[in-house]
């Protein structure tokens, strides 16, 4: 079937109302990806002060107590 009207134009398409769809696929995997790595940093940063908060702690209790076992020794 020819697209020419009788004047010579070009007959309008019949499949002009096409939809193009690019579906991204990998969006929802990105996005989970994203959450994912965001908790696992979010985890690493809260273990990572409480090692740090652990060791000074640990070294404040020690010059606590040696401070104190100085203290106590008779003279």
């Amino acid at each position: 079937m020819s697209t020419m009207t009788l004047p010579g134009r070009e007959a309008p398409s019949t499949n002009a109302k096409k939809i193009n769809l690019d579906a991204n696929l990998l969006q929802d995997w990105l996005l989970d990806r994203r959450d994912i790595k965001k908790h696992i940093r979010l985890r690493l940063v809260a273990a990572a002060a409480c090692a740090l908060v652990g060791f000074y702690g640990v070294s404040t209790l020690g010059s606590i107590r040696s401070a104190t076992a100085l203290k106590q020794k008779p003279l």
